[in-house]
């Protein structure tokens, strides 16, 4: 039986996550927080791998006017979600869907102009994990090498692929995606704090337009969380500061 848990309250939104297979954490308000810029005005937008529906609610929050669906292959998870999404102010702009994001490839005809994910991270391991949670974190649900194999098939021209992983796992993933025919044009390594090794990776990248050519330029950056235990940087505090109620 899992324990019910209080919601997360963010600044504009709270989430239930007590039922879902991937709870509030802090890899999903990192990404949720970093994916796509300012300067974007994206018509449709894919959470895949949605859990209970956080990245999704940040997305809905930060691009105004974008439909935006999510999608998780774990039932209970899909109907907290929906729940967190009816509680919300956007309500009228956000949908869920039980579906594998490889069956959804096939059958979709919408293409995004933003694909988000924090995808499972463990690539060893138990064949049939027990857990949700456990499911929701194995390769064996969504590698983040199939996501990339997939967003170039899902993405719209010029459209943008941002996901979370395990830093050591960087270069595999960045030669997957330029051989799919995806450009990268951000990355960003994070450190708990300066003394930490790099734990996480945010990486973006675009699907071309056109014939255009191959942009083989990005920008690499990185990110410390605290500067002691407790005392988080200013660099993390712009980056979350429109989400987490004490920043």
């Amino acid at each position: 039986m899992k324990k019910i848990l209080p919601p997360f309250r963010f600044k504009k939104f709270s989430v239930y996550h007590s039922r879902s297979s991937m709870r509030v954490g802090v890899d999903g308000v990192l990404i949720g927080a970093w994916a796509g810029d300012a300067h974007m005005s994206p018509e449709r937008i894919l959470d895949a791998g949605c859990g209970c529906g956080l990245i999704a609610l940040m997305l809905a929050q930060r691009f105004g006017n974008s439909i935006v669906d999510a999608i998780d292959i774990d039932e209970e998870s899909v109907g907290e979600c929906l729940y967190n999404f009816n509680e919300s102010p956007w309500k009228n702009r956000l949908n869920a869907f039980c579906i594998d994001v490889n069956l959804m490839a096939e059958q979709w005809r919408e293409k995004y102009d933003l694909i988000v994910s924090n995808p499972p991270f463990f690539n060893a391991g138990v064949s049939h994990p027990l857990s949700s949670r456990a499911v929701a974190r194995h390769d064996g649900s969504l590698s983040p090498l199939r996501l990339v194999e997939l967003a170039s098939l899902m993405l719209k021209p010029g459209g943008r692929l941002a996901l979370i992983s395990p830093a050591e796992r960087s270069e595999v993933i960045i030669s997957k995606a330029e051989k799919e025919g995806l450009d990268i044009s951000r990355i960003m390594f994070v450190r708990g704090n300066k003394e930490a090794p790099e734990k996480r990776v945010m990486l973006e990248a675009v699907k071309p337009v056109g014939n255009e050519g191959r942009d083989c330029a990005h920008s690499v950056s990185e990110l410390i969380i605290e500067t002691e235990r407790g005392r988080y940087t200013d660099e993390y505090k712009t980056l979350t500061g429109d989400f987490y109620l004490n920043m």
